[in-house]
């Protein structure tokens, strides 16, 4: 494992350490292995980056492996390893590998979030990849009791950070949207989803636990797209017309090959429109029957 460096947000008188940790496995190798060079053409001087996977056949050397086992396992044995072998990390960027930016970051952004994070010791900060609502509501009851928004607008400031509070009973409370985490408290969270036999991303971010911090979204939209740029294994239409242009032109044409197996965006855009075309008929005819 190479060298833990400063984080790059020294300007703001901060002198703490953070990784970024991402979670991929064996199947998507050939996604990860192209998307990485993007970080850091898009987050030029982020700190290290520790990868976590199932197999090392990624074209990276920071690679943290647990073999023959679940999303979870691999997850908490990579947190574990980093708290083992670099005590000084208290806090992690857990970045998922779908959700590798495609667009520029915004370093100074990135850097008063986490001084917010570590100032006033923050368990959870988001950058989420959707729209939080900062100025409405929703007051829909739902079957299990849980609420998909908030019922009351809950903000602070924080470092001059502008920071939407989580409502405890948010549906995906324990969202996996690229975050900044107090690596001990998700350390503790991991253990209880093992308990819980919460072993793959989706039932994770639902999980019930008692011991919860105050969590935080952050006003900073994180650069990429809703879901990330894989959607239910396969490639996310979305993620290809959000990519940032020149520079991610390599992965957007690796993207529009294995969507529609020709690197054509013309293609791409006509197969769209006749895909919403073929869906807003379908539509009339239900009506109309």
């Amino acid at each position: 494992m190479e060298s833990v460096q400063k984080s790059r947000h020294l300007d703001r008188g901060m002198n703490t350490e953070y990784v970024i940790v991402t979670s991929t496995y064996s199947g998507v190798a050939k996604y990860y292995n192209k998307v990485r060079p993007l970080l850091d053409v898009f987050w030029p001087g982020h700190p290290p980056a520790i990868v976590l996977s199932d197999a090392n056949n990624l074209k990276v050397s920071d690679v943290i492996v647990k073999s023959g086992t679940h999303w979870l396992d691999i997850l908490l044995n990579g947190l574990l390893s980093l708290r083992r072998t670099r005590p000084e990390i208290t806090y992690v960027f857990l970045l998922l590998d779908d959700h590798y930016p495609l667009r520029e970051c915004d370093r100074s952004q990135i850097a008063a979030n986490f001084d917010a994070v570590v100032k006033n010791r923050l368990g959870c900060v988001s950058f989420v990849t959707y729209q939080w609502p900062w100025t409405t509501t929703e007051h829909v009851d739902y079957p299990d009791g849980m609420i998909r928004t908030w019922r009351n607008i809950d903000v602070t400031s924080l470092n001059g950070c502008k920071l939407a509070k989580v409502p405890m009973n948010f549906f995906r409370y324990f969202q996996l949207q690229p975050s900044f985490w107090d690596l001990d408290y998700l350390i503790m969270i991991c253990r209880e989803a093992f308990e819980q036999r919460c072993f793959d991303p989706w039932s994770f971010e639902s999980l019930s636990y008692n011991k919860r911090r105050q969590h935080y979204v952050s006003s900073y939209a994180w650069p990429c797209v809703h879901h990330g740029f894989l959607m239910r294994g396969r490639v996310n239409p979305e993620a290809i017309n959000f990519i940032q242009m020149p520079q991610g032109r390599e992965f957007r044409s690796f993207l529009l090959r294995q969507s529609i197996g020709l690197d054509s965006l013309t293609a791409f855009r006509v197969l769209q429109f006749l895909k919403w075309l073929r869906g807003g008929i379908l539509r009339r005819l239900r009506i109309a029957h």
